[in-house]
């Protein structure tokens, strides 16, 4: 345990005058002057497109800055994509997206790293009606693939089995005691 942590065994006092020193150290240590922030800003920005400073309009009211764009355009669907990120791009344009152009100007609508992108309204709604199905035909099925219902007659079942073999009986499992329309082949009994 040659790195093992030490314990800090000051008494109070010593303790209190070490943290007014550390304090009175942080106060002298001079703070960046502004130039050299800017600059550090400017930096990360120029590496990473955003300088970390909070914006002073709360993201939505930004994004539905295209209010004008989906009033005019009501047979569309409209939604934000990362352009800076290719694989989300692209997913969209496989999706049925593509990008929204200003019709003043012809140029893309772009905030940052998101661009708006539209498609048919007809085309999200047959999406949006898939997703749908497929969430309720997953959530009507347990672990197993049995229907919802069926999950509480398996439990009765794994009860009675257990019961089966208590008293000795061969055929214990569960799936041997019951026979239902998906296994018609299940040999009962055996």
């Amino acid at each position: 345990m040659a790195n093992a942590p030490s314990l800090n065994l000051m008494d109070k006092a010593e303790r209190e005058k070490h943290e007014a020193a550390e304090r009175m150290a942080d106060a002298v240590a001079s703070a960046p002057d502004a130039k050299a922030q800017l600059e550090n800003l400017q930096r990360i920005e120029r590496t990473t497109g955003r300088s970390g400073a909070v914006p002073r309009t709360p993201k939505q009211i930004m994004l539905d800055s295209a209010k004008e764009f989906k009033d005019a355009n009501p047979s569309r669907h409209f939604r934000w994509v990362n352009v800076g990120n290719t694989d989300k791009a692209m997913n969209s344009t496989l999706n049925g997206y593509e990008q929204f152009k200003d019709p003043k100007s012809g140029d893309a609508i772009q905030r940052g790293n998101l661009q708006l992108w539209s498609c048919p309204v007809e085309m999200f709604d047959e999406r949006d009606a898939e997703r749908k199905a497929q969430t309720a035909a997953a959530l009507d099925t347990d672990s197993e693939g049995r229907q919802a219902g069926a999950s509480e007659f398996y439990q009765e079942v794994e009860k009675v089995s257990g019961l089966v073999k208590s008293r000795g009986h061969r055929v214990t499992s569960p799936s041997r005691l019951v026979v239902d329309g998906s296994n018609p082949n299940l040999n009962v009994g055996g």
